[in-house]
């Protein structure tokens, strides 16, 4: 089961092959994402969020490699 219900539909096109939607599932996870977005009661997840710009990028997202480049850090 998802851990976070909301992310499913996300999640198949991620599979699919869309990377917007890998990034919508990256963001999720990405802490420095939650933080800008003050958003409490979501744990980040450095390893999640990984894993899903890494996807992105494979599908072609430039923006995933600039936020692959900022998650380095943590």
């Amino acid at each position: 089961m998802w851990s976070r219900p909301e992310s499913y539909f996300n999640e198949l096109a991620a599979e699919a092959g869309d990377a917007n939607a890998a990034m919508a599932l990256g963001a999720t996870y990405d802490p420095t994402v939650l933080a800008k977005l003050g958003v409490a009661g979501l744990g980040a997840d450095v390893e999640k969020a990984r894993t899903w710009y890494q996807k992105a990028e494979s599908l072609g997202s430039t923006e995933a490699t600039r936020r692959l480049a900022i998650l380095a850090n943590h």
